[in-house]
């Protein structure tokens, strides 16, 4: 297979209970992308059962307790990817993704349906990993324009989002 034919990698990130309409959705980029769900081994045991995506491809990585929203070895199963699109920007594995986006310099695209603007804003850690998140974004998608709108409360250029 030549260079030109080969598909670019897309990884998506969740650190919570996706529905299976969230992931399915990402059917329509198939062609252009060979997607993969990288998430703990519950969620991708989940959506291998409840999900419609024929050809997705799932990385479980292992469970961990203390906090579910740390993804171990995460950084390490993102390298392989050109295009890493992560639920959310306060959780740990948003941190984990963009961390991975240092050593890799894939784009990191943050998808966002959380409308309450500054989220977390009162805890001091969960405040800088979503400022550090936002700021290494190359690109946010947001289903609604209230959603956008939040965002550009919180500082994103309004070139930077993806509806």
């Amino acid at each position: 297979m030549g260079a030109q034919n080969q598909k670019l990698k897309m990884a998506l990130v969740f650190g919570t209970l996706p529905t299976a309409d969230e992931v399915d959705q990402f059917r329509l980029l198939s062609e252009q992308f060979d997607i993969a769900l990288v998430t703990s081994q519950s969620i991708c045991g989940y959506m291998m059962q409840t999900s419609r995506f024929q050809n997705l491809r799932c990385v479980p990585l292992p469970e961990y307790d203390e906090n579910p929203t740390y993804v171990p070895g995460l950084e390490k199963a993102l390298q392989e990817f050109d295009v890493v699109v992560v639920k959310e920007r306060v959780g740990l594995y948003a941190y984990q993704a963009m961390k991975a986006k240092w050593r890799k310099n894939f784009r990191l695209v943050v998808w966002i349906d959380n409308l309450t603007a500054f989220p977390a804003d009162d805890v001091a850690r969960m405040r800088t990993i979503r400022n550090e998140v936002t700021a290494a974004a190359d690109a946010f998608i947001v289903q609604t324009e209230a959603a956008r709108q939040t965002l550009m409360t919180d500082g994103v250029h309004p070139t930077a989002f993806t509806i």
